[in-house]
């Protein structure tokens, strides 16, 4: 792979391709015609001979292979008929009556842990167990956002969370009491699992089951999580995250959670964002890894609705290698946190098998559970506490959700910084902020 950065993978992308390969991962398709880990080293790469559509209320009348079409989102999957380039096609389709735009269908890599970065905070050993978990004790995002407080009043019993993501562990014990039926988009069934393990530590983040006596807790212990697996063990496209995005918004979530992004933008994941938004579904996006690499914008954190999350550590610092930028609303512990992880080998594993010193030292990557850092991490605490609101006000909008986190959240810069948005977010000060 190029050496060339993403937003969101952060270990050397040669790295990521052998490990990759040992997880059985060859250039096999996985259903968008990626035929190799190779074409995930540049965002802007997209899928060859491939064109997403939008349109506004009819559908294009051209001459062209539609692979796929989603009228709940108006977007078209559609490639060049025998004898035409998709350079002619692309030209056509622009000149099409209510045809609201046309881009290729772009690669979204699969998000990494942060990078290993010369000196950071230690997490710490909190030394108290509200439940009968083992690892509540190591789960110091609780006790900095005021979770055990929040949980009076919240649990976020009647909330659905969709997780976006590589998938999720269905069998994971310390999961299976709160997951509900999901989706795979990239192989178009109902099997979402997970063979990376990004997805599943996601998800234990936010409603990891409690009191359970094993593992340790979500910030929404009483949540449901929605499994939508749009990412493969190398990436997804804008296609399979568009989809996702509508088939959560569509099956009764009540929140959604992207810990991924891109540097390039998409219109039809702009698009079905929006079409979220418009349904009152909340959207939390992750701000990116890049922070020590030039910052570039992420998508879709960017994108004007979402509540896009920065990370910080065990001392209220924003870490070195969190996106920052004007559109982050609130930042969240995002480093080393503790979570599920698969109890089988997957994608990170290996990694963390094969290259340890690649990690930064605070995480602890094994089967079962582990500790890893990123705004992929700071992303589900936020989406855990809107769940938590979600609970006590059924009614929430996403634009009160964001204004609400925003205004209840702890800043440490005395008002909004493009470094920490609004501040430290607070599940204690959320919650009570909707009980008002």
């Amino acid at each position: 792979m190029s050496s060339r950065r993403v937003a969101f993978p952060s270990l050397a992308v040669v790295l990521c391709a052998s490990a990759l390969a040992g997880c059985g991962v060859g250039p096999q398709q996985y259903g968008f015609g990626l035929q190799s880990p190779d074409s995930l080293s540049v965002t802007s790469q997209a899928v060859p001979g491939q064109l997403l559509v939008g349109y506004t209320q009819t559908r294009p009348t051209i001459s062209a292979d539609i692979l796929k079409d989603d009228p709940a989102i108006k977007l078209q999957l559609v490639a060049p008929a025998a004898g035409q380039t998709v350079a002619d096609l692309q030209a056509k389709l622009k000149q099409q009556p209510g045809v609201a735009f046309v881009e290729p269908n772009w690669v979204i890599p699969v998000p990494a842990p942060a990078p290993r970065v010369a000196s950071q905070a230690s997490a710490p050993i909190l030394g108290f167990n509200l439940t009968s978990d083992p690892l509540e004790s190591k789960q110091w995002q609780l006790a900095t956002i005021h979770a055990p407080q929040a949980w009076k009043y919240s649990t976020g019993r009647g909330v659905t969370v969709a997780v976006i993501d590589t998938g999720v562990d269905e069998t994971h014990p310390d999961l299976q009491a709160n997951l509900v039926p999901g989706y795979n988009t990239l192989e178009n069934n109902s099997n979402p699992h997970d063979d990376n393990g990004h997805g599943t530590n996601v998800a234990g983040i936010i409603a990891e089951v409690g009191g359970n006596g094993i593992g340790g807790i979500g910030v929404a212990p009483d949540a449901k999580i929605m499994p939508v697996r749009a990412l493969g063990a190398q990436g997804g496209t804008a296609l399979s995250v568009s989809t996702a995005i509508q088939y959560a918004a569509d099956h009764g979530a009540n929140i959604i959670n992207m810990s991924l992004g891109s540097s390039q933008s998409s219109q039809a994941i702009q698009s079905a964002v929006n079409y979220a938004l418009g349904k009152g579904v909340i959207v939390v996006v992750a701000m990116g890894n890049d922070g020590q690499n030039g910052n570039p914008t992420s998508y879709p954190a960017a994108y004007q609705g979402v509540i896009a999350v920065g990370a910080t550590d065990p001392q209220d610092q924003v870490t070195p290698w969190s996106d920052w930028g004007s559109w982050e609303a609130v930042s969240a512990p995002g480093y080393g946190i503790w979570a599920t992880f698969p109890n089988y080998d997957c994608a990170l594993l290996d990694i963390a098998k094969q290259h340890p010193e690649e990690l930064p030292s605070e995480d602890s990557i094994q089967e079962g559970y582990a500790a890893i850092s990123g705004t992929s991490q700071a992303t589900p605490v936020v989406s855990g506490v809107v769940a938590l609101m979600k609970s006590i006000d059924p009614g929430l909008t996403p634009a009160q959700a964001r204004q609400d986190l925003m205004a209840s959240a702890r800043s440490t810069t005395g008002g909004f910084d493009d470094h920490y948005g609004a501040g430290i977010v607070d599940a204690l000060a959320a919650v009570r902020s909707v009980q008002q």
